[in-house]
């Protein structure tokens, strides 16, 4: 099975190419460029590259965030246009899902994929790899969600496991996950902050496809700033949806 996958959750874009259990390609750029201008010559490069007319791709994997609204939704929608266009399966995972990924599966420790939502919040979950279910990345231990770091660290303390970190991880971040977590903490080598599409990749032939692709939306885990102002100016006008996702 030849798959493309996608991730531009994040300033990272990363892009591979697997066929079966081998990864023909991939590339990633760590650069602060602008995602829709970037990604469609860089898969068609990667394309010509691994000798794959995108005739012969039989699925596509994608992010489906969190991280940039713009980034999380240049993806997902390039990836839902490519398998509609195609007529093959989409399957989606998290960017966060995707860090934990860089952690070796012979690890026995809890990943903790860590991203910086500013003001002391972060996107986060709890990863563990499972035996027997490696084929699809680590599994949930505490699912993703927008949070404090305070609150993210109580949870993670209460398991009382130790815990390794995953991502560019601020130094006052670092400060804090020591001061609550102590020795059970450890973090990641700063090359597993960047997300490696070619895991996504090789997870994808095991993952469940999309059901609906008209219906796959990215998910964010927190409202946009308009989205927040609307509602504080229409707190009596119910909770439809601000926009219609993409």
């Amino acid at each position: 099975m030849r798959v493309l996958a996608i991730d531009t959750a994040n300033q990272p874009l990363s892009v591979a190419v697997s066929e079966d259990e081998t990864v023909l390609g991939t590339v990633t750029l760590n650069m602060r460029r602008t995602h829709s201008q970037t990604l469609l010559p860089v898969i068609s490069e990667l394309l010509e590259h691994t000798e794959t007319p995108v005739e012969q791709l039989e699925r596509i994997a994608v992010t489906s965030g969190p991280g940039s609204y713009t980034g999380v939704r240049i993806g997902v929608t390039t990836a839902k246009t490519l398998a509609w266009t195609l007529g093959i399966p989409l399957v989606a995972t998290t960017s966060l899902q995707l860090l934990a990924g860089n952690v070796g599966a012979a690890d026995p420790r809890m990943i903790m994929p860590l991203i910086d939502a500013r003001h002391e919040n972060v996107f986060a979950g709890v990863y563990q790899w499972v035996p027997g279910q490696e084929a699809t990345g680590p599994q949930n231990v505490l699912l993703p969600q927008h949070e404090p770091l305070a609150e993210l660290l109580a949870g993670v303390a209460a398991l009382r496991q130790p815990v390794i970190v995953v991502g560019n991880i601020p130094v006052a971040y670092q400060e804090h996950i020591r001061s609550v977590l102590g020795d059970r903490a450890a973090f990641a080598e700063p090359l597993a902050a960047l997300p490696k599409t070619s895991r996504l990749a090789l997870w994808a032939p095991a993952m469940t496809p999309v059901a609906d692709l008209h219906d796959f939306v990215p998910t964010y885990y927190r409202q946009t700033q308009a989205e927040q102002e609307w509602r504080r100016h229409h707190h009596d006008e119910g909770h439809a949806p601000y926009v219609e996702e993409v």
